[in-house]
């Protein structure tokens, strides 16, 4: 009964509930996460093909590897603080609470995750992830560009969620970046990254891989110091007052936060697995293929020699077993 009554009395669930005001939400809502959808789709596409005239094919592939990193950085450092600031701030100000939903906000964007995943990736598991996975000296020359590029996409991910809690879907949709998992456009990092990409492309200077790791860089700065300014209006404008009761401990964000990261990894994991098994089959028929070749040796059927078109054969075979298993660590 206690809990029921502050929901009944509080005004500002009150508004939200209205009728004229619900109808109104739910088609704002609607219009702009559809919005975000297709703009960051088509900016994507825009983006994606540009980047083909920019840099090279294999300094492409090495960015949409780095691309994947950052992503699954930004879902290990980001510890499922997203989903968890959605529901307290939501929560708290649709029950009044304006002082706790500004402790929790302080105490989400206070947690170290984003420093501690980035100088984790920068130390050790970037080298081990470009070297003995990808095998990608290519990635090997931006790896802290890549550690960056992760803290910048936790923060991206955190506050653009926190406005969502706001009910706040158009800067929820804005805001975000290009490698964060959650349900945010980001479409003002990606139109800062198509913007500048075009700008490089139609003055003819001379981009390479460490450029556009750069210039992404920069896009998401650029979105990170929006959000941030206007996160801190948004807050400041909760007011002042703080009772005890609105004290929020950074154990209480955690716990609540653990259950959904382990559900992001869990999900993470298991699209993981349903993509690989065609590509690991594949893999491991084609290998099976090579192998049972260098177990008859060089000779073709009939004891005769093979030629060179069939020793140039094995060797694409080789080419496609090796990137089917490369697919299949993907």
């Amino acid at each position: 009964m206690t809990d029921e009554r502050p929901r009944l009395e509080s005004p500002v669930l009150g508004g939200l509930l209205s009728g004229s005001s619900l109808k109104r939400r739910l088609l704002s809502g609607s219009i702009w996460a559809v919005a975000g959808r297709f703009g960051g789709a088509t900016l994507g596409i825009l983006t994606a093909s540009l980047l083909t005239f920019v840099i090279s094919p294999a300094e492409v592939g090495a960015y949409n590897l780095a691309l994947s990193i950052v992503s699954f950085g930004a879902l290990v450092g980001a510890l499922g603080l997203p989903k968890t600031v959605v529901r307290l701030v939501a929560e708290n100000v649709g029950l009044n609470r304006s002082g706790r939903a500004r402790r929790v906000i302080y105490t989400v964007l206070g947690v170290v995750g984003t420093l501690l995943t980035s100088l984790a990736y920068f130390l050790g598991v970037g080298d081990l992830i470009e070297r003995r996975l990808f095998d990608s000296p290519l990635l090997v020359g931006i790896t802290g560009l890549i550690a960056i590029w992760i803290a910048i996409a936790i923060v991206q991910e955190i506050t653009a969620e926190t406005f969502r809690g706001f009910h706040d879907l158009r800067w929820a949709t804005l805001l975000g970046g290009l490698a964060t998992g959650g349900k945010s456009g980001g479409l003002i990092m990606r139109l800062v990254l198509l913007a500048c990409l075009a700008l490089l492309w139609s003055t003819g200077a001379g981009v390479d891989l460490k450029t556009v790791m750069l210039v992404s860089i920069g896009a998401g700065s650029v979105s990170v110091l929006l959000s941030c300014w206007l996160l801190y209006r948004r807050v400041s404008s909760l007011g002042s007052g703080a009772t005890e009761e609105d004290a929020v401990s950074t154990r209480e964000v955690l716990d609540d936060a653990v259950p959904f990261f382990a559900i992001a990894m869990t999900a993470f994991v298991l699209q993981a697995a349903d993509r690989c098994p065609g590509l690991d089959d594949g893999g491991r028929r084609l290998q099976q293929r090579l192998q049972a070749g260098h177990l008859r040796g060089d000779a073709a059927p009939g004891g005769k020699p093979r030629d060179a078109a069939h020793r140039r054969g094995d060797a694409c075979s080789g080419q496609n077993s090796q990137a089917g298993a490369h697919a299949a660590r993907l």
